[in-house]
């Protein structure tokens, strides 16, 4: 049979390890992971869908060779202009005009950086256009969840962004967007 000490030295050592743990998470039990199986509550799609938004939201800027600086783009198809954002961005000394009146222009230090180099890079593309960060991810919000049955379910939910400087003047209306996607129930728990 086992010895009352050692019973009681595991007991402790079990104990102690899981108060080093506990308080190396900050004292906070809501950054203990969290069983990914069971049913889906909000917390538990909030901390499956979060690693998957780290990335910033990026623009792309495309590189005129001919022309000595860039279009930076604002959008599916357009490109800021003196006329249509470019002004405010160059008031803001983000960046310096390459074509007087026009949409080529250059970053400034400040406007480098918030730029990503290499952008199309990792798309087989060797160019020098580059990425322009409007915002980065602070949050998630959960707004709902359809459960479809009982190994599908629908989240609705709301990535809240931190704009930067690029961010509050080509898209302010980026602070909030709506999103959604379908997790499924697998042996080992809930995922994309």
């Amino acid at each position: 049979m086992f010895n009352k000490n050692i019973i009681v030295g595991l007991v402790v050592i079990i104990l102690l390890g899981g108060a080093i743990y506990y308080f190396s998470a900050g004292g906070n039990v809501q950054n203990l992971p969290v069983a990914r199986s069971g049913e889906l509550t909000r917390e538990l799609a909030k901390q499956i869908l979060l690693p998957e938004y780290k990335e910033p939201w990026v623009n792309l800027a495309s590189y005129e060779e001919h022309q000595g600086g860039y279009m930076v783009s604002y959008g599916v198809g357009g490109y800021v202009s003196y006329g249509y954002k470019g002004k405010e961005l160059l008031d803001r000394g983000l960046l310096s005009e390459v074509r007087a009146g026009g949409d080529i222009y250059n970053f400034t230090d400040e406007g480098k950086k918030y730029i990503v180099l290499n952008y199309l890079a990792s798309q087989g593309q060797t160019t020098k256009n580059v990425g322009v960060i409007l915002g980065d991810v602070k949050d998630i919000q959960i707004t709902g969840i359809n459960k479809k049955s009982d190994t599908e379910a629908e989240v609705e939910f709301d990535v809240e962004y931190a704009l930067t400087p690029f961010g509050e003047v080509i898209r302010p209306d980026l602070v909030k967007t709506k999103s959604g996607r379908t997790l499924k129930l697998y042996d080992n728990g809930w995922r994309l």
